[in-house]
């Protein structure tokens, strides 16, 4: 059993301890006497819509276009060849010739198997490099508008709930617009 002097003094330790810890988040709050402005940035959908993201997405687009095509060839190619070795017995094809229709389907394959890594390599380094400049606008606009309307604390998602009335996520993607046009 703890005696009653200890119990007293863990008691007392708890509630000083509570004390001050409540002391010290009310001075936190309102060392200004003024109340805290917090914002909140849904990030998931400013990069899902901002003009930047709709830009960089057709530029990627029209640049890996004609590799995609070049690809789309190859499987064309490998798919005439393959009904071709399907066909073989009726098309009366020798023995040669089926040798030879294999041998370029598994070097078509293998051509396109390497292509398809290449492309999808240069895609994604293009993609992310893109998005980390894109993310990096974003945070220089939302530090921006931080300074200019006097926020104390901007958070982006995830977070758990944020209220309507803090969302600021349509003001940043208006702010991008506005970058995006000029």
């Amino acid at each position: 059993m703890i005696s009653k002097s200890k119990q007293k003094f863990w008691i007392s330790l708890v509630l000083i301890t509570s004390a001050v810890f409540f002391q010290h988040s009310v001075v936190a709050q309102n060392s200004n006497n003024q109340p805290l402005k917090i914002g909140y940035v849904n990030a998931n959908e400013v990069v899902s819509n901002a003009p930047q993201a709709k830009i960089a997405l057709e530029e990627l687009n029209q640049k890996y276009s004609p590799r995609e095509s070049e690809l789309l060839d190859m499987q064309a190619e490998l798919r005439k060849l393959e009904e071709q070795l399907s066909n073989s017995e009726e098309s009366n094809l020798t023995g040669a010739e089926i040798s030879q229709i294999r041998s370029e389907a598994r070097a078509i394959d293998r051509e396109l198997e390497r292509a398809t890594a290449d492309l999808n390599e240069d895609y994604n380094f293009d993609r992310n490099r893109r998005l980390e400049e894109l993310q990096a606008l974003i945070s220089e606009v939302i530090l921006a508008m931080a300074k200019e309307e006097n926020f104390d604390l901007i958070v982006q998602s995830p977070v758990v709930w944020a209220s309507p009335r803090i969302d600021i996520t349509g003001d940043i993607l208006e702010r991008l617009e506005v970058i995006s046009q000029q």
